[in-house]
């Protein structure tokens, strides 16, 4: 019986489940994406066949603990992995069972003591005489898969009457339509009944009965009352986004006598007998509040227990001496380089253009504060830098700052839009596509009589879903964008420079608008604006520095509370000047590679010159790190918070860890070293791709937790480790793949210490992707009220967890032991986070979306050439190692 036992819940079998597990979880993204949520969760999330899987796992788990004797002395740490397991899943399935979430809606003034569940339930009722004699009332999951989801038959008086759902589908004003069949007495009706609608229920009258129907979601009576004295959003100044939102509640409990004040706004919840709310949204006026409640005292509390099991474990089996970890760490060797010639061409240097906005005017300009539509106050050298970008996609042109040029253009109007400065892509019209430059005029958007060419092809487009719109469409929705901001810069709008009176935080005065605040200021003040007119149009240093110092003096006078400091200012300009990230996407890949090469061939000849070359590369990696890191610290004392608040801090946070890694193997691989600092270049590369958006914004209210700093802190700094290990993967099958009965004895010894590193790497990579995807969790729970929804980045996160589990025990399963099939895996599991971080953020959207810096509505077709050179890579490399490297050993 025991070995019965065994063999169902054995290693094989558990992996097999796991992948399934995966699989199914990462189909369910795309269910939700193209056919909504409700199929999602009714196919997978919420199928019996899903529950039993789970169930099965946390069994096994368990049962592997015996049959491996994991409770030995040494092996405590894996012991307490696979409690974790059992634990975190039996801890979500007593949240599934017993935990109720949902929201409560107050109005100011008002008091609730509804809560109203995510569940959905169909109310049935009949009425014969004026009285109930029967209702029903069924949970049930209507969907596009699951439209006859009701069938009642009632018994009334020895006849029968049916109660059958048959169409599902999406209604006006988007509520969700169900039609229902209804019969008695032979005589038949149809009704259609709209989900969640403020209505009445659907009724259906025959001779002698009433048939009442609605689909609704399950409300439950709170065991106390919530009042909403007042609710209030606070926005970024100047601007419409909500920088948080509270709610002022009461709460009355008569059955305790108890009543007491609070305030719940984001990361700052309430928390009483048993039941957490927390704010979630509010109504569209601003005079109401939506609180989302969950009450799972039990499951919330088994499932932390089982993190901390999870992360007890992982630091047994870093610091066990019998761990694989401390085991590989000890088998790392130096490997030496030798020097070889690589001849690099100059870049020609751009001529300086004619202008008359000199420097010293520009840095002028540079200086002063603007306040941005976002709310955010930055200096004019920053918002002129986001602008140009936004624009032409250029930081500078011809060697002139984007402020002088933002400057030239307000001043210059009409000489500016006869300039080629607005970038353009493909759109599908003759005339713009047939000119060969990347940019054109402003004035090249109009026709002789002053007609705007893409009036009416945007007026088209706009009428189509977004979802329906074609690239083409997008890229003319785009350069429409640039021109509206080219045409609102020659206006001079966008500049807001000056603060209202008593009114700071406000929307501030732009350009355009100081005419209209000269009229309606004092005479002494509007002698003052009239001489700051003058100055500001003025080409003499000196009258323009008088503007922009009354700009200055205005701004401390009445924004003083807001205004950041003189010492932020300067570390922002320094920022702005070291441009640290893109100068060093070209230094990272240029050293990076050279390193690479050198490495390789030092195989074949190792002498005291390939020491010396070694000590140089790795010693100006090391100064660009720390140069890096400089300008990380400059970014978050900019922001406040560690810099991974989107897409591009991200990218640029992944890209120094990765050099860190790299710095740890310095002399010990330096092949390791050159890879990460080419994964590193690659990284600052991304970053500054067009869909990513390198400028500051404010953050969303659900952001402004400490949180942010640790969990996804945590998280991209396993892209970074997972990163090296697919790069370790990607260069160990280059060589698989050149190896020959010759040059095995000389390739052979590096490619197995490749193998160790890149183990040594992916297991804190692993360690480290599992702490932050569960830490999400916990931060989830005290901002959203769950600790886990299946959102799609959460899920994707789970599967790359998953997926390089799955890679981590391939020595433990038959057929897979081989180190071709742990290099290959190392590699191919890298698509986990590509699609975690790149396909969340850019593609299936979800509550994460915030982290995007844009959208990418179809694949680069060069992803598919890359596809097709790893299967070509896989296949060669898998012949070489079967023929050769199988018999040299590893």
């Amino acid at each position: 019986m025991k070995h019965i036992i065994y063999k169902l819940f054995s290693v094989r079998i558990l992996a097999l489940l796991g992948l399934i597990f995966a699989i199914a979880i990462a189909v369910a993204t795309f269910i939700e994406y193209y056919q909504g949520l409700d199929e999602a969760w009714y196919l997978i999330y919420d199928a019996i066949w899903f529950e039993f899987l789970l169930a099965y796992i946390a069994v096994g788990s368990v049962v592997n603990i015996f049959y491996s004797k994991l409770y030995r002395k040494g092996k405590i740490g894996i012991m307490l992995f696979h409690l974790s397991i059992a634990v975190i899943i039996i801890g979500a399935g007593i949240t599934r069972f017993t935990g109720e979430t949902g929201n409560v809606g107050i109005r100011e003034g008002s008091s609730s003591d509804t809560l109203q569940l995510a569940e959905t339930v169909l109310n049935l009722q009949v009425i014969k005489d004026g009285s109930v004699i029967f209702e029903d009332h069924k949970s049930v999951r209507p969907n596009k898969f699951n439209q006859d989801y009701y069938d009642k038959t009632v018994n009334i008086d020895g006849n029968e009457l049916k109660v059958q759902s048959e169409v599902y589908a999406k209604g006006e004003m988007q509520y969700p339509v169900t039609k229902f069949r209804i019969s008695d007495h032979g005589e038949v009706a149809e009704a259609f009944v709209y989900h969640y609608a403020p209505k009445s229920p659907t009724q259906v009258n025959f001779n002698d009965v009433s048939v009442l129907l609605s689909v609704d979601k399950k409300k439950v009576i709170l065991p106390f009352k919530i009042m909403l004295d007042s609710f209030i959003v606070e926005h970024y100044p100047g601007s419409q986004s909500p920088s948080s939102f509270i709610s002022y509640v009461r709460v009355n409990d008569p059955e305790r006598n108890n009543s007491f004040d609070y305030s719940i706004y984001m990361n700052h919840i309430l928390k009483y007998r048993g039941y957490r709310f927390f704010q979630a949204s509010y109504d569209e006026d601003e005079l109401g509040t939506v609180l989302a409640v969950n009450h799972d005292p039990v499951g919330s509390t088994v499932t932390y227990l089982g993190y901390l099991l999870l992360a007890l474990g992982m630091l047994k089996a870093l610091t066990d001496k019998k761990s694989r970890f401390l085991k590989y760490l000890g088998k790392v060797r130096n490997t030496q380089i030798i020097l070889i010639g690589l001849l690099l061409s100059a870049l020609p240097l751009s001529a300086k253009a004619e202008s008359q906005i000199t420097p010293e005017v520009a840095k002028m300009f540079g200086k002063v504060w603007v306040q941005t539509n976002e709310g955010r106050i930055k200096p004019m050298n920053t918002f002129a830098g986001d602008l140009l970008r936004k624009v032409s996609r250029k930081s500078e042109e011809k060697n002139r700052k984007a402020e002088g040029i933002i400057l030239e253009i307000i001043r210059n109007p009409s000489a500016s839009s006869a300039i080629p400065f607005i970038y353009k892509s493909e759109t599908g019209i003759p005339f713009l596509d047939n000119n060969p430059e990347n940019h054109i005029a402003y004035n090249d958007l109009f026709t002789n009589d002053g007609k705007y060419i893409l009036q009416t092809v945007v007026q088209n487009i706009y009428r189509k879903q977004a979802s329906e719109r074609t690239k083409t469409e997008n890229n003319i929705l785009a350069l429409d964008e640039r021109a509206n901001i080219f045409n609102m810069l020659r206006q001079g709008r966008l500049i807001n420079l000056f603060p209202l009176p008593g009114k700071a935080a406000d929307q501030w005065v732009d350009l355009r608008s100081v005419p209209d605040l000269l009229m309606s200021a004092d005479s002494l003040a509007g002698n003052a604006f009239s001489a700051f007119y003058m100055n500001f149009f003025s080409n003499d240093p000196e009258k323009f520095k008088q503007a922009m110092d009354f700009v200055d003096s205005w701004q401390k006078q009445f924004a003083s509370d807001i205004l950041p400091s003189d010492r932020m200012r300067n570390i922002e300009l320094l920022y702005n000047k070291l441009n640290v990230f893109e100068r060093l996407s070209l230094f990272y890949g240029l050293i990076s590679f050279v390193f690479l090469i050198v490495a390789i061939v030092a195989q074949v000849n190792r002498n005291k010159l390939s020491r010396y070359l070694s000590t140089g590369l790795g010693v100006l990696l090391i100064a660009a790190a720390v140069f890096h890191g400089f300008g990380l610290l400059l970014r978050g004392i900019m922001t406040g918070h560690v810099p991974v608040s989107n897409g591009y801090e991200t990218m640029i946070f992944i890209s120094w860890i990765s050099m860190l890694i790299g710095i740890y193997f310095f002399r010990k691989s330096d092949i390791t070293f050159a890879l990460l600092g080419l994964l590193s270049a690659s990284a600052l590369m991304v970053a500054h791709l067009s869909f990513m958006n390198p400028q500051i914004t404010p953050l969303v209210p659900v952001l402004k937790s400490v949180w942010l700093n640790i969990h996804v802190t945590v998280i991209t700094s396993s892209y970074a480790f997972l990163g090296g290990s697919a790069m370790l993967g990607l260069i160990t099958l280059l060589l698989m793949s050149v190896l020959t009965e010759k040059n095995a004895p000389r390739i052979s010894g590096t490619i197995r210490q490749l193998i160790v590193i890149n183990r040594m790497i992916l297991i804190p990579g692993l360690y480290l992707i599992t702490i932050g995807c569960f830490l999400g969790g916990v931060w989830a729970n005290q901002s959203w009220g769950k600790y886990w929804g299946w959102d799609p980045k959460e899920t994707w996160c789970l599967v790359s967890v998953l997926v390089y589990s799955l890679v981590a025990h391939f020595n433990h399963l038959p057929g897979l032991k081989g180190s071709f099939y742990y290099v290959a895996g190392s590699l191919l599991a890298f698509s986990t986070i590509l699609m975690t971080y790149f396909g969340v953020n850019y593609f299936l959207g979800g509550m994460h979306s915030y982290a995007g810096g844009g959208s990418i509505y179809t694949l680069p077709s060069w992803i598919f050439y890359v596809v097709i050179l790893l299967i070509v890579l896989l296949i060669l490399s898998y012949n070489r190692y079967k023929k050769v490297y199988a018999e040299v050993g590893c």
